[in-house]
């Protein structure tokens, strides 16, 4: 049975996983709503680029990685983990 500490450090690294794809999500999402056009002027693209920030902010909460895993065991690269 592996050591808890390792149990933690995996689910730290599948949370963080989770964290990372959210963002790459919510940027894809904010780069299409909020298109940067040609004919823009610099203030514009300022404008634009402050509209993404915002709404990765708005929308990059904790609360929307909350995940719950039902299974009382799991296995991380063919390691096997019981909680």
């Amino acid at each position: 049975m592996p050591h808890i500490s390792l149990y933690l450090n995996q689910m730290d690294i599948l949370y963080n996983l989770f964290e990372i794809n959210d963002k790459i999500l919510l940027n894809n999402i904010a780069t299409s709503n909020y298109t940067i056009e040609s004919d823009d002027e610099e203030d514009e693209i300022e404008y634009i680029i402050e509209k993404r920030e915002l709404f990765i902010l708005k929308y990059n909460k904790i609360n929307n990685r909350i995940f719950r895993l039902n299974n009382k065991r799991y296995y991380i690269n063919q390691l096997l983990i019981e909680q």
